[in-house]
């Protein structure tokens, strides 16, 4: 079931990386900033990290969660950043972050609707995704403190 739901993660964000020629990157992480998986359009010389860039993404959307918090405006839905040559778009799904980085001419009416149309499902996947994970480390933990093991 794991591997299903990493190559149905890696589908959609293929699908979105392809929604618009100025999308570059695509990430996925979990509320940890721990990037679960991401795409890039380009890979060029000049490198970006992308668990480096995903952990910075995922701080700065749950900063503004607080920040609407704080004046009580309910949730954050998602959260755009604009710089000179580009944007950054972030995204909760539930148990984790999507965020799309972009040139500065593209469609965000286009990028904000399809990353609304598969957040529920990422947020789905995750759930069962981080949920598993949860098990295996569980059961790893369990066998470390059985007293019929000899060490």
């Amino acid at each position: 079931m794991k591997e299903k739901d990493e190559q149905k993660i890696d589908e959609i964000l293929q699908i979105v990386l392809r929604s618009s020629p100025g999308v570059r990157y695509v990430i996925l992480m979990d509320r940890t900033g721990l990037t679960i998986s991401f795409q890039e359009k380009f890979k060029t010389n000049k490198s970006v990290y992308i668990e480096r860039l995903g952990a910075i993404s995922g701080a700065v959307f749950q900063a503004v969660e607080e920040q609407g918090d704080m004046v009580e405006y309910g949730n954050t839905i998602s959260q755009i950043t604009e710089y000179d040559k580009g944007f950054i778009f972030s995204m909760d799904v539930i148990d984790g972050i999507i965020s799309v980085i972009t040139d500065k001419n593209i469609n965000m009416g286009l990028i904000r609707s399809i990353m609304l149309k598969y957040k529920d499902i990422l947020a789905n996947i995750l759930q069962r995704y981080l949920k598993q994970d949860t098990n295996e480390i569980t059961e790893e933990l369990r066998s470390l403190f059985d007293g019929n093991q000899i060490i």
